[in-house]
This record gives C-alpha cells, structure tokens and sequence, in this order.
C-alpha cells in the first residue's frame, strides 16, 4: 500500500523512513511495487449552509480538495 495524508507531518513521524510528497510517494511505490493497481482518494470534506452563505475562500478551498485534489492524485498515478 502507497499512503499520503493532507496533515504530511502525521505520515513523517509514523513512518519517517518514507518520501515527501505524493509524486515521490508514486515513485517510491513504483519501485517497490512494481505497479498500481487501485487507486483511493478519500480526501473529501464538506460545508454546512446555503451557497449564498458560505465565503469565497471556503467554496474553493472545498473544491481544491474535492475536485482538484482528485484529478491531481490521478495524474501523479496515471503513469
């Protein structure tokens, strides 16, 4: 298994042996593996209130994680 995290600083203390970053983490994965089978993306959070409540900066921080968050963990792993 190949694991990155939003909070990095968590997955360096557990495994402080590891790569920075997730096009490393593919690399280093690759290497090991040999290959990438699955891919999961469970990154994802959501805002409570009506899209005319929430800020600006909220609506795309939520979309930087959902939406791009997702296309560039595929790109890092689409190889």
């Amino acid at each position: 298994m190949i694991a990155t995290a939003r909070d990095a600083s968590v997955v360096r203390r557990a495994y402080p042996q590891g790569p920075d970053g997730l096009p490393a983490a593919v690399e280093a994965g690759l290497a090991r593996f040999g290959r990438i089978d699955v891919v999961v993306n469970n990154a994802g959070y959501g805002v409570i209130g009506a899209i005319e409540e929430i800020s600006d900066e909220a609506g795309r921080a939520l979309f930087d994680v959902n939406v791009f968050g997702v296309l560039n963990t595929l790109r890092a792993t689409v190889v």
